[in-house]
This record gives structure tokens, sequence and C-alpha cells, in this order.
């Protein structure tokens, strides 16, 4: 039984901080103006906003653009060159492939590896870029004398 109302007493508290949390930032309302309405102190309503603000606010934001990646100087510098820092990034993993990314002087194997695990760890479908535009080999390519596996990429 005293589980149950502990229970209670939490969710309760929950949905009070909640409530001071809007209060301050929404609201604009003073620490000691919450503090005294739910009898705590300006401290206490502080860390309140705080640790709401950590458990709501922080959520990652999902990249849109290309300019939103976390890219290296080089690529964000081919991003640049190319013209391709405002474009929305399903747009550019349909419109390129690995082969036309190589043909870049700036970008190497390397580069266009890491550019490929980003998208991938972003959650982006990547398979797209390894699709055989005109090439009669699915899932190799070669690049100025060395061959490329697609699992060269995806490991």
């Amino acid at each position: 039984m005293s589980n149950l109302y502990k229970f209670k007493k939490s969710k309760e508290k929950s949905s009070r901080n909640k409530i001071i949390y809007d209060q301050r930032v929404h609201q604009r309302k003073t620490l000691r103006a919450i503090g005294e309405k739910y009898n705590l102190t300006r401290e206490r309503v502080r860390q309140i906003v705080q640790s709401q603000k950590n458990r709501y606010e922080e959520l990652p934001k999902i990249p849109k653009l290309m300019q939103d990646l976390p890219l290296n100087t080089r690529l964000s510098l081919f991003l640049r060159r190319a013209k391709q820092t405002k474009t929305p990034i399903k747009k550019f993993i349909s419109s390129w492939d690995i082969p036309t990314l190589l043909e870049w002087p700036s970008l190497g194997p390397t580069s266009v590896c890491l550019l490929y695990k980003i998208l991938e760890e972003g959650g982006f479908d990547v398979q797209n870029l390894w699709t055989p535009r005109n090439r009669k080999n699915h899932d190799t390519f070669e690049h100025r004398g060395l061959r490329f596996r697609v699992r060269d990429f995806s490991q």
C-alpha cells in the first residue's frame, strides 16, 4: 500500500516539475514567485528547471541539409565547391554516387568512406550511393587503379 502511495506522489512530483519548468521558461516567472507558490527555495526551483531542461531540450537534432552533418574540413570544402551545402541529404544521396564523388580532386577513398559512414550512422539509406549508374559490376568499382567493394565502405 505504501509503494502505491509513493508511486502516486512521484507522478504528482513529475507533473509539478513540468509545470515549474513551463512557468520559468515559457511564462518567465521569477524563481522567488515559483518557489513561494510551491513552498520551495529559489535554488531548488533552479535545480528543477535545469533537470527538466536536460530531459526535454537536449533531444538530438536530425540533420536535414548536408551542412548540418559533422563533416571534416575536406568534406566541408568539397560541399562548398560543389555547391551542395544547402542540399537536402536525401537529394544528395539520390543524385551522387561514389565513383562521381571520387572524380573530385580533393576527395579520395578515405574521405568518401568517411562521408558514407557519417550518412550511414545518421540513419540514412546510403545504398543509393552504390546505384550502378552506367557500371557493369554492381558491387565494385575502380578508382586510380584500385578496386573497391561495397563492404570496404560499410564496415
